[in-house]
């Protein structure tokens, strides 16, 4: 029952966010700059991101990836395994002007950003249960030619379907995808 609370209220939160980035226009002179879409096929790690620009210095990211995942208790120790999450990630880039004023590269959102983002994680190993986690990450995105690097550092809260204990770990996510497309 706790599960499909969470599953419930990922697909509010997606849907949200939807609605956010349909209705959320601004005229700002940089609005031309930020990218309004992109999506990507992740190399390093497989999946698939949709970045959507929400406002002039936000966007929403909509990911799935295959991941290693690790974890550390005192009963089993260290547990390693693989995951699919899925996940969506509201992101506020806060340095445009800076790096615009010194005349760095910030197409295709190449910046520094804050995000905030439920997780939902799908393991593929049986007899293992899926679990849920909301993150909150500082992040740094450069854009090289069709490249995109993505690096991510933050903290999580692990919430099980089989356990009502909660859990923070520490979070780092790596990425480097190809640009399928783009639009300004």
């Amino acid at each position: 029952m706790k599960n499909n609370k969470r599953v419930i209220c990922l697909i509010i939160i997606g849907l949200f966010a939807f609605n956010s980035m349909t209705f959320g226009k601004s005229q700002d002179s940089c609005s031309n700059i930020i990218t309004n879409r992109i999506v990507t096929v992740n190399l390093l790690l497989p999946g698939f991101n949709y970045e959507k620009r929400l406002l002039n210095t936000s966007s929403l990211k909509i990911y799935t990836a295959c991941l290693p995942m690790s974890r550390f208790s005192s009963s089993s120790g260290l547990t390693l395994s693989l995951v699919q999450d899925f996940g969506v990630q509201f992101r506020y880039y806060y340095n445009l002007k800076d790096r615009m004023a010194l005349g760095r590269n910030t197409t295709k959102n190449s910046l520094n950003y804050f995000g905030l983002s439920p997780v939902l994680s799908l393991p593929y190993k049986s007899g293992q249960s899926m679990s849920f986690s909301a993150q909150a990450v500082w992040g740094l995105q450069r854009s090289y030619n069709r490249w995109l690097l993505n690096l991510e550092f933050g903290i999580a809260t692990f919430f099980k379907n089989n356990n009502s204990n909660e859990t923070v770990y520490p979070v780092l996510n790596f990425s480097f995808g190809y640009i399928l497309f783009n639009q300004k």
